[in-house]
């Protein structure tokens, strides 16, 4: 028996479009864990530079390089926000370049 034009072109379309959604969807899952293991260790960065600014017998060049961790740890902390932000909105295609975020 012959199959029905069309048909077998169909389901490998089919095939294909899951496989794909499969994809991607271990992508997402991929990619929102690794927001979260890198927002961790950012933040405890974060709090441990923001504690050392408070000793008051700390000398200016370290209390400005503590000053220059926070900022960059701000940096960072808005480039997961915006790749946690592109998860969550799948109809946005791509995810909000760093300094054009408001604060989150």
């Amino acid at each position: 028996m012959r199959p029905l034009p069309g048909f077998s072109g169909e389901s490998e379309n089919r095939a294909a479009r899951i496989a794909h959604s499969q994809k991607l969807a271990a992508l997402g899952r991929l990619a929102a864990g690794a927001t979260h293991e890198i927002s961790n260790p950012l933040t405890a960065i974060l709090g441990y530079s923001e504690l050392l600014t408070d000793i008051p017998s700390l000398s200016p060049p370290d209390r400005e390089s503590a000053q220059i961790i926070q900022k960059q740890v701000h940096c960072a902390q808005a480039a997961v926000n915006s790749l946690r932000n592109s998860l969550r909105n799948p109809d946005s295609l791509h995810p909000t370049p760093v300094g054009e975020q408001g604060d989150s």
